[in-house]
């Protein structure tokens, strides 16, 4: 009797070649559940806000589920990135969908805000899922693939998130927040047993944190985690406040302090060097001015299209409106992310990069002089999202051609950290331009609403973080299109 069969299945082999190779569709398969895990988790808890606002009464309490979701997020993506590349990529990625599912049952059984926002936080390890997945199917597919893999896995965060949108509102408003927790856990199951039944092992062992200083190491996750406090409540506290400066001074201390003890390090968990590598430290900067720019357009969408028409700016849609609007907006990703990876591996990832920069141009600028009707409005935003789309898979593919095959999620890790803070961010510079310039209604003790003159304020102002970010680009090296896998002097 041939037991191989057997021993591939139990392997997690069963759909690979015979060399030992997953089969692309498999991987793609898998790439695309594990991304739309990440892209569904803080939709979904996006999604439940207003019911978790009436259910804990206010946005006082309930507001720090997302604040704590979002820093967990930001710092497992380089921490478990790193993980994933030193203990295996897919080891890693089993632990943070059970962490997720973990979080997720947790909010779902929790009677108390307390406990809700734990759940929360822990949910967002999901933060972690893009870089490994991008680890992933580098470690699974032959290099000519995984360009046009990592458009699939930006696809799929972006088309997931919209097609995540409606599926956990009507899970909501049949079933609470309760309804949208045990959607995510279902999600988070349904994919860990995807990735055991169609992914193999490695045939060889991972590499091992001996020699690592994992104690200090690690001090980068409470640095992160206070800068983005900062960023995230500065508003609500004062800037001024004894709480903000605390926060502010610890963190950027126990960063520096960080900064200089990596750099130093024969094995570091996190290599600050990698910033030596031009092309590295140029895509992070861009990843950096198009988190604070073009990537806003799904925040510029929610307020600019569900303004009231009474103040003569907006469209007053309903939140099941946008949702479909969202949708059908978030489905161009599903076009031009791949494309944007075929691109790279046909012309080079720095043109690839370039169209997208300068079609998210013309779509801001276009924004900030026609927006006075809803087809001008939505032709700029489908554009902005074509932008987007091309921009940041391709600004991934040169980070991952710029470093060895073992550091993959480890860098594309540090590029969401870049990403999910500054997104933050960005969102503050937005809130303070629309701020600038307001309209009141007339009745007693109603919100102001921004006005013309501060919408295109704000278009402008995301045309020129996008014109930055195309400059960066253009400050790449022509030979990015061939770096070698393997950079010197970034190997172990």
């Amino acid at each position: 009797m041939n037991r191989e069969p057997l021993r591939d299945a139990i392997s997690g082999g069963s759909e690979s070649h015979a060399d030992g190779r997953i089969k692309p569709w498999a991987v793609y398969l898998v790439v695309i559940l594990i991304n739309f895990v990440s892209a569904a988790g803080v939709t979904t808890l996006y999604s439940m806000l207003p019911t978790l606002y009436r259910q804990f009464g206010g946005r006082h309490g309930a507001g720090w589920a997302v604040t704590g979701y979002f820093l967990v997020a930001a710092i497992s993506a380089a921490f478990c990135g790193r993980l994933g590349d030193l203990l295996g990529r897919r080891f890693m990625t089993l632990v943070v969908l059970a962490l997720a599912a973990a979080g997720a049952l947790l909010s779902a059984l929790s009677s108390s805000l307390t406990l809700l926002i734990a759940g929360c936080a822990l949910q967002g390890t999901a933060g972690a899922l893009t870089p490994l997945a991008i680890g992933l199917a580098r470690e699974s597919l032959d290099a000519r693939r995984v360009p046009v893999a990592i458009g699939i896995i930006a696809a799929a965060g972006s088309t997931g998130a919209g097609i995540a949108y409606l599926v956990a509102g009507l899970v909501i408003d049949h079933f609470a927040a309760r309804g949208g927790f045990l959607l995510k856990l279902s999600l988070a199951l349904v994919t860990m047993i995807l990735v055991l039944v169609m992914t193999r092992r490695p045939q060889r062992a991972a590499g091992s944190l001996r020699g690592i200083d994992l104690v200090r190491g690690a001090l980068f996750a409470p640095a992160i985690g206070a800068l983005l406090l900062v960023v995230d409540r500065g508003g609500e506290w004062g800037w001024a406040d004894p709480r903000t400066l605390a926060f502010l001074l610890f963190g950027v201390a126990t960063l520096s302090y960080w900064t200089h003890h990596q750099a130093r390090q024969a094995k570091p968990l996190i290599d600050v060097r990698i910033l030596r590598t031009r092309a590295v430290a140029m895509a992070y900067l861009a990843i950096i001015f198009l988190a604070i720019g073009s990537i806003q357009i799904g925040l510029v969408n929610s307020l600019f299209l569900q303004q009231p028409v009474w103040t003569g700016v907006g469209f007053g849609f309903s939140a099941t409106a946008l949702g479909w609007f969202m949708l059908a907006n978030n489905s161009v990703s599903m076009l031009f992310s791949p494309l944007s990876g075929s691109l790279a591996n046909r012309f080079g990832a720095r043109r690839s990069a370039l169209a997208g920069g300068a079609v998210a141009i013309v779509a801001w600028l276009s924004l900030a002089l026609f927006h006075a009707t809803l087809l001008a409005a939505a032709a700029a935003s489908v554009l902005s999202l074509v932008g987007v789309s091309m921009l940041l898979p391709a600004l991934n593919i040169i980070v991952v051609h710029s470093v060895p095959v073992e550091r993959t999620s480890e860098v594309i890790g540090i590029g969401q950290v870049c990403l999910m803070a500054f997104m933050a961010v960005g969102a503050q510079f937005l809130y303070r331009i629309l701020a600038s310039d307001t309209i009141a209604n007339h009745v007693p003790n109603a919100a102001p609403y921004p006005s013309d003159l501060a919408y295109t304020r704000a278009f402008i102002y995301v045309a020129c973080a996008s014109l930055a970010c195309l400059l960066l680009v253009v400050s790449q090296r022509r030979q990015i299109r061939n770096l070698p896998l393997i950079a010197e002097g970034l190997t172990e």
